[in-house]
């Protein structure tokens, strides 16, 4: 199958994923909800085991794959936490930059090149990014004084820049290294269960809120659980053979369902307006990479 196939499949599993974590993360802690799922993720990653190709391993790509598990797990924890507090469809479209933020970290890390089509998609980005904060009809200053005033949005700009990272070291895992995906999927979510058990054990409620966040949202974690090794694993195979910000756009294509799904089961204020600045996102993601 084409690559594009596999990137698509990615984009369907983000959004529905993104969705139910919405309903999950109304009665659950971010942290311990992150952390229930990362343990799930590895226990069903474990099948993984009797099917893998361990030759590619070594301990260099271990230690790069820590590296991907660390700014993965840290990337997800901050979009959880902001998905807590925040609209769906005001964080959806955010992480629409995703693409450009991969893009820009290729052409530092792996040497690719921006044409001027390239720079008109990320201007495009910007001003969808803008059209996103005057939602609600007031000035510039007044946005752009509560966007660096949120916490949760800022976190959403620095999960940003360690989802494009941690995409540029996948790729050169899969791509460059010829690791199996689903030998990497296996080890980084092995290795995100344990930064995630530090993290809820030092800034959540360790063991304990994660028993919590499995006996009341158990089935929908679970659920979730098998969408994103689901996502991660299209996403993998699709970079085997596509560049990360082609990948990433295509994967990021699903903000704009999400938004005026996700707007209307949570009956969140001018979905309209965010899925308009969605679409102008996407767009120039679109030109980022095409």
């Amino acid at each position: 199958m084409p690559w594009y196939f596999y990137a698509f499949l990615t984009a369907i599993f983000v959004s529905f994923v993104s969705l139910v974590e919405k309903k999950v993360l109304s009665r659950v802690h971010s942290t311990s909800f992150s952390a229930s799922l990362a343990i799930l993720n590895f226990v069903f990653s474990l099948p993984f085991l009797f099917i893998i190709d361990f030759s590619k391993i070594t301990r260099l790509s271990l230690a790069i794959i820590f590296i991907s598990a660390f700014l993965a797990a840290f990337s997800f924890l901050f979009v959880a936490k902001a998905l807590r507090k925040m609209e769906i469809s005001t964080v959806s479209p955010i992480l629409a930059l995703n693409p450009g933020a991969s893009a820009l970290a290729a052409l530092v890390i792996l040497g690719e090149r921006l044409s001027a089509q390239n720079i008109l998609g990320i201007v495009l980005m910007i001003v969808g990014s803008y059209v996103l904060m005057v939602a609600t009809n007031h000035g510039f200053k007044h946005h752009l004084q509560r966007f660096f005033g949120n916490k949760e949005a800022v976190l959403v700009i620095v999960s940003i820049i360690f989802y494009a990272l941690g995409s540029v070291t996948d790729r050169f895992l899969v791509a460059d290294l010829f690791i199996d995906p689903l030998a990497y999927l296996l080890f980084v979510h092995l290795f995100m269960a344990v930064v995630f058990m530090v993290i809820a054990s030092g800034w959540g409620r360790g063991v304990k809120g994660i028993a919590e966040a499995l006996h009341i949202n158990g089935a929908e974690i679970v659920v979730i659980s098998l969408g994103t090794i689901a996502y991660r694993y299209f996403q993998l195979v699709a970079f085997q053979t596509a560049l990360v910000g082609l990948v990433s756009t295509i994967k990021r294509s699903s903000s704009f369902f999400t938004t005026i799904i996700g707007g209307e089961l949570f009956h969140e204020k001018r979905v309209t307006q965010k899925a308009t600045a969605s679409l102008v996102i996407i767009i120039g993601c679109l030109l980022v990479v095409f």
